[in-house]
């Protein structure tokens, strides 16, 4: 029992440092993007000022790059790097903050959970080298800081300790009773510490909640699955295009600079036309749903994004796709209702429940995370979404035999 309880209030110890380290991090990326992408165009006359930055940070991303490797890893693959090894090292975990903290100062549509969880799970494995006899199993050290920092990120502790559980097969296996109360003490000391700085020196970051929505007629029925097939859709293009992107670049891998100069080309010229494609989308919400905008620019706007969120992955702009993929779709989800005049919210909560589901193959860990954004009465429908989306791509369907097959068989 002592034994238990001291492991509690270690774990609510370090989520509160998680908090902190989160805290400071996305804080001085706001700073930062503030004074390179609103202070300097005031008061500078530069001609292609977006392309002149992007350039800049192309170079330097790619010299980080080249010397450190692919830093920072995505979040699937410190998962499974914990899982198969069961140690991530943490002697470069200045070097993890920095390659995380790079593309988001130049505008990359990235979000910052992938540097940010890497950096996370690189400090609890140097806690636990150093306080061995403390704490025996070192992979719960590791789940738990990727809950916390999950949890602190998204500012949704049920997201934070089931995304980690939950496998690509839609399966949950919820964690022993012991190991849930650590979970929780270490996001309650993450979000508590977060709350706190927030509130004495200024908030950090949050996605905007969109206002409830009811179903109040039977066409808005009819479309449920439709606007699921849309997400599927949209997440088959995210997907497709990781692969296309990703080969691509990786025909110069070897010229690390060149490739993050490239993209950092691409990023700026179509940031020029379509400017709600650069950044993370975390703020530019809050415009889809004050400023009215074309229904067609919407479209495009959410389409390019998820194109762009993987050219800069694959270019070097290494960071987190889960922010840029809602931001796609409540944008396409507004441009659906501009078109067709159904709710906005509506509309955008389903799409981008089967596009985040497609991409990330946890209905449950979505739905969870959605809340951030719609309200609890919007749950219901979420979770059809994400179940229906989940269900749709897993199912594989057989190919009809040729007549030459068929005819093989009945001679057999």
């Amino acid at each position: 029992m002592k034994k238990q309880i001291a492991l509690f209030l270690y774990a609510l110890f370090l989520g509160a440092i998680f908090g902190a380290i989160i805290w400071g991090f996305l804080k001085a990326a706001n700073i930062t993007i503030e004074f390179i992408w609103d202070y300097l165009p005031e008061n500078l006359s530069a001609p292609y000022y977006p392309i002149i930055v992007c350039i800049i940070g192309g170079i330097i991303i790619g010299m980080v790059q080249k010397k450190f490797g692919a830093l920072p890893k995505d979040l699937p693959t410190v998962m499974q790097e914990v899982k198969e090894k069961g140690k991530i090292e943490y002697n470069n975990l200045h070097i993890i903050l920095i390659a995380a903290f790079l593309p988001l100062m130049f505008g990359a549509s990235l979000g910052p959970e992938a540097g940010l969880v890497g950096a996370i799970v690189a400090l609890c494995y140097w806690v636990k080298d150093k306080y061995q006899h403390f704490f025996k199993e070192i992979g719960d050290l590791s789940t738990i800081g990727i809950s916390s920092a999950l949890s602190v990120i998204f500012a949704s502790p049920l997201f934070g300790l089931v995304a980690p559980a939950e496998d690509k097969d839609n399966d949950f296996t919820l964690p022993k009773i012991s190991k849930i109360a650590m979970y929780f003490a270490a996001i309650f000391g993450s979000l508590g510490v977060m709350k706190l700085l927030s509130i004495f020196l200024g908030a950090a970051g949050g996605i905007p909640r969109f206002g409830s929505f009811h179903i109040s007629s039977p066409q808005e029925v009819l479309v449920v699955l439709p606007l699921i097939i849309v997400g599927i859709l949209l997440g088959k293009l995210f997907n497709g295009s990781e692969h296309l992107f990703r080969k691509i670049f990786d025909s110069v891998k070897n010229l690390s600079i060149l490739k993050a100069v490239i993209g950092g080309l691409i990023l700026s010229v179509v940031g020029i036309f379509l400017p709600y494609t650069m950044f993370s989308g975390e703020y530019q919400m809050l415009d889809i749903m004050e400023i009215e905008m074309p229904a067609y620019i919407l479209l495009i706007t959410g389409v390019v994004k998820l194109l762009i969120t993987n050219i800069c992955i694959a270019s070097g702009w290494r960071g987190g796709h889960i922010f840029p993929i809602i931001f796609s779709g409540i944008c396409i989800g507004y441009g659906i209702a501009g078109l067709t005049g159904f709710n906005p919210v509506f509309c955008s909560a389903i799409v981008v429940a089967a596009l985040a589901t497609a991409v990330m193959r946890k209905p449950l860990a979505v739905s969870l995370l959605l809340l951030l954004c719609f309200t609890i009465d919007s749950i219901f429908l979420i979770l059809i979404a994400a179940y229906l989306a989940a269900f749709i791509t897993k199912v594989e369907f057989k190919k009809f035999p040729s007549a030459k097959t068929r005819k093989e068989k009945r001679v057999i």
